[in-house]
């Protein structure tokens, strides 16, 4: 029974913790200003003058484009999704057999 108990103990620990995680995702008000300030920083790097077109442009899309995936990686990390099908089915096994005691 007790070592029951103390597994109900761990689950309840574990299940707090992934509420608290829940709770810092990044509110809508947030995602508005940050999709906002990313396209005002695409609008502007589309008006940029280019001196040289083509290693200017390369820059331009390079910047561009990492910005997209900048946003792209914030929304993934926000939704804790970020690498979901290579490591997370791994990973949940693992807690699985540490609680079940296996490891």
């Amino acid at each position: 029974m007790r070592t029951i108990m103390s597994s109900l103990q761990e689950l309840q620990k574990s299940r707090k913790q992934m509420v608290v995680l829940r709770l810092e995702r990044i509110p809508m008000f947030q995602w508005i200003l940050i999709v906002v300030l990313c396209l005002i920083l695409l609008i502007t790097l589309a008006f940029l003058p280019s001196l040289y077109p083509i290693s200017f442009a390369i820059l331009k899309g390079a910047f561009g484009t990492a910005i997209v995936i900048v946003l792209v990686l914030l929304y993934e990390f926000d939704n804790l999704s970020f690498f979901e099908g290579l490591i997370g089915e791994k990973s949940a096994r693992d807690v699985l057999d540490i609680i079940k005691g296996t490891k």
